[in-house]
């Protein structure tokens, strides 16, 4: 169950940070798009955690929410 909330929860976290990232992204100008840039970096960087296994804020939300009524997680990360 804990497993199941933590995962859950950092699925979220991961969410937030994502939504950060891209808004600041976005108000960059155009040239923040070059390789040498920190925020094209960030904003890679996140978007590819975000769709990582054990951080995909969907899976952790569908594990704790098949924990919470009682059935089992349906994935071997948890």
């Amino acid at each position: 169950m804990e497993r199941a909330q933590a995962r859950a929860y950092i699925g979220h976290i991961a969410s937030l940070s994502r939504a950060c990232v891209n808004q600041l992204f976005e108000a960059s100008s155009a040239s923040h798009t070059l390789l040498a840039a920190d925020i094209q970096r960030y904003f890679r960087d996140i978007n590819v955690l975000h769709q990582h296994a054990a951080i995909q804020p969907n899976s952790g939300d569908e594990a704790y929410g098949r924990v919470l009524a009682g059935l089992d997680p349906n994935c071997e990360i948890v």
